[in-house]
Protein backbone atom coordinates (compact mmCIF):
# COMPACT_ATOMS: atom_id res chain seq x y z
CA UNK A 1 0.00 0.00 0.00
CA UNK A 2 1.40 3.38 -1.05
CA UNK A 3 0.57 6.95 -0.12
CA UNK A 4 1.92 9.93 -2.04
CA UNK A 5 1.62 13.66 -1.84
CA UNK A 6 3.14 17.07 -2.32
CA UNK A 7 3.53 19.84 0.19
CA UNK A 8 4.69 23.41 -0.28
CA UNK A 9 6.25 25.58 2.38
CA UNK A 10 6.89 29.33 2.25
CA UNK A 11 10.43 28.73 3.50
CA UNK A 12 13.85 28.33 1.99
CA UNK A 13 14.85 24.77 1.16
CA UNK A 14 17.68 24.68 3.72
CA UNK A 15 15.25 25.49 6.57
CA UNK A 16 12.88 22.71 5.49
CA UNK A 17 15.78 20.26 5.07
CA UNK A 18 17.15 21.14 8.51
CA UNK A 19 13.79 20.43 10.15
CA UNK A 20 13.29 17.16 8.23
CA UNK A 21 16.69 15.79 9.21
CA UNK A 22 16.58 16.90 12.87
CA UNK A 23 15.17 13.69 14.32
CA UNK A 24 14.91 15.15 17.83
CA UNK A 25 12.80 17.96 16.40
CA UNK A 26 10.78 15.58 14.25
CA UNK A 27 9.98 13.46 17.30
CA UNK A 28 8.01 16.41 18.68
CA UNK A 29 5.55 16.27 15.78
CA UNK A 30 4.85 12.53 15.81
CA UNK A 31 1.14 12.05 16.53
CA UNK A 32 0.35 10.32 19.85
CA UNK A 33 4.00 10.39 20.98
CA UNK A 34 4.39 8.88 24.44
CA UNK A 35 8.16 9.11 24.86
CA UNK A 36 11.50 9.26 23.05
CA UNK A 37 13.89 6.45 24.04
CA UNK A 38 16.89 7.21 21.81
CA UNK A 39 17.78 9.77 19.19
CA UNK A 40 20.88 10.60 17.14
CA UNK A 41 21.51 12.03 13.68
CA UNK A 42 20.37 8.87 11.85
CA UNK A 43 18.02 7.07 14.25
CA UNK A 44 15.01 7.75 16.42
CA UNK A 45 13.47 5.20 18.77
CA UNK A 46 10.20 6.20 20.39
CA UNK A 47 6.89 4.93 21.68
CA UNK A 48 3.49 6.11 20.60
CA UNK A 49 0.06 5.35 22.03
CA UNK A 50 -2.08 5.53 18.92
CA UNK A 51 -5.81 6.05 19.31
CA UNK A 52 -6.67 3.25 16.89
CA UNK A 53 -9.61 1.00 17.70
CA UNK A 54 -7.75 -1.93 16.14
CA UNK A 55 -4.46 -1.42 18.03
CA UNK A 56 -4.55 -0.89 21.80
CA UNK A 57 -1.53 -0.02 23.93
CA UNK A 58 1.81 1.39 22.92
CA UNK A 59 3.78 0.84 19.74
CA UNK A 60 7.56 1.13 19.48
CA UNK A 61 8.74 2.99 16.37
CA UNK A 62 12.30 3.00 15.05
CA UNK A 63 13.11 5.58 12.37
CA UNK A 64 16.35 5.00 10.46
CA UNK A 65 17.67 7.32 7.77
CA UNK A 66 18.72 5.07 4.88
CA UNK A 67 19.71 7.73 2.34
CA UNK A 68 20.50 11.39 2.74
CA UNK A 69 21.36 13.66 -0.20
CA UNK A 70 21.46 17.09 1.51
CA UNK A 71 18.84 19.51 0.27
CA UNK A 72 17.46 17.07 -2.24
CA UNK A 73 16.49 13.55 -1.15
CA UNK A 74 15.79 11.63 2.05
CA UNK A 75 14.81 7.99 2.54
CA UNK A 76 13.67 6.68 5.93
CA UNK A 77 12.77 3.20 7.12
CA UNK A 78 10.20 3.01 9.93
CA UNK A 79 9.81 -0.23 11.86
CA UNK A 80 6.93 -0.45 14.29
CA UNK A 81 6.39 -3.27 16.72
CA UNK A 82 4.46 -4.34 19.76
CA UNK A 83 3.57 -7.70 21.19
CA UNK A 84 1.66 -9.52 18.48
CA UNK A 85 1.93 -6.88 15.74
CA UNK A 86 4.45 -5.21 13.51
CA UNK A 87 4.90 -3.08 10.41
CA UNK A 88 7.61 -1.73 8.16
CA UNK A 89 7.27 1.29 5.98
CA UNK A 90 9.59 3.30 3.82
CA UNK A 91 9.30 7.05 3.34
CA UNK A 92 10.96 8.84 0.44
CA UNK A 93 11.10 12.63 0.33
CA UNK A 94 12.36 14.88 -2.47
CA UNK A 95 12.78 18.65 -2.24
CA UNK A 96 12.99 21.45 -4.79
CA UNK A 97 13.29 25.22 -4.38
CA UNK A 98 10.97 27.49 -6.38
CA UNK A 99 11.70 31.15 -5.58
CA UNK A 100 10.90 31.58 -1.85
CA UNK A 101 8.96 28.32 -1.64
CA UNK A 102 10.11 24.77 -1.03
CA UNK A 103 8.22 22.03 -2.86
CA UNK A 104 8.32 18.66 -1.15
CA UNK A 105 7.19 15.42 -2.79
CA UNK A 106 6.79 12.37 -0.61
CA UNK A 107 5.89 8.71 -0.86
CA UNK A 108 5.22 6.28 1.99
CA UNK A 109 4.95 2.59 1.28
CA UNK A 110 3.90 -0.08 3.75
CA UNK A 111 6.39 -2.86 3.10
CA UNK A 112 5.14 -5.36 5.65
CA UNK A 113 2.35 -5.95 8.18
CA UNK A 114 2.54 -8.78 10.68
CA UNK A 115 0.45 -10.28 13.46
CA UNK A 116 -2.60 -8.30 14.48
CA UNK A 117 -2.04 -5.73 11.73
CA UNK A 118 -2.07 -8.26 8.90
CA UNK A 119 -5.85 -8.91 8.81
CA UNK A 120 -6.78 -5.20 9.04
CA UNK A 121 -8.67 -4.22 5.90
CA UNK A 122 -6.95 -1.89 3.46
CA UNK A 123 -9.75 0.68 3.59
CA UNK A 124 -9.52 0.98 7.40
CA UNK A 125 -5.74 1.12 7.26
CA UNK A 126 -5.82 3.73 4.50
CA UNK A 127 -8.29 5.97 6.36
CA UNK A 128 -6.21 5.72 9.54
CA UNK A 129 -2.95 6.40 7.71
CA UNK A 130 -4.41 9.44 5.95
CA UNK A 131 -5.39 10.96 9.31
CA UNK A 132 -1.91 10.38 10.72
CA UNK A 133 -0.28 11.81 7.59
CA UNK A 134 -2.47 14.94 7.65
CA UNK A 135 -1.76 15.47 11.34
CA UNK A 136 1.98 15.04 10.84
CA UNK A 137 2.18 17.56 7.98
CA UNK A 138 0.04 20.07 9.93
CA UNK A 139 2.42 19.78 12.89
CA UNK A 140 5.44 20.05 10.58
CA UNK A 141 4.05 23.29 9.13
CA UNK A 142 3.76 24.75 12.63
CA UNK A 143 7.26 23.58 13.54
CA UNK A 144 8.93 25.39 10.61
CA UNK A 145 6.98 28.63 10.94
CA UNK A 146 9.22 31.56 11.87
CA UNK A 147 8.68 32.68 15.46
CA UNK A 148 7.36 36.08 14.32
CA UNK A 149 4.62 34.36 12.23
CA UNK A 150 3.37 32.00 14.95
CA UNK A 151 -0.10 32.67 16.28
Amino acid sequence: MKFTGQETFPRQLDAVWEQLTDLAGMAKIIPDLDRVDEVDSDHLLCRVKPAFAFLAGSLQLRFSILERNPGNHLKILVVGKKIGAGLKLQITISLAQEKDTTCLSWEAEILERTGLLKPIGNSLLQATAEKVIASTWASFRLAIMPADKAC
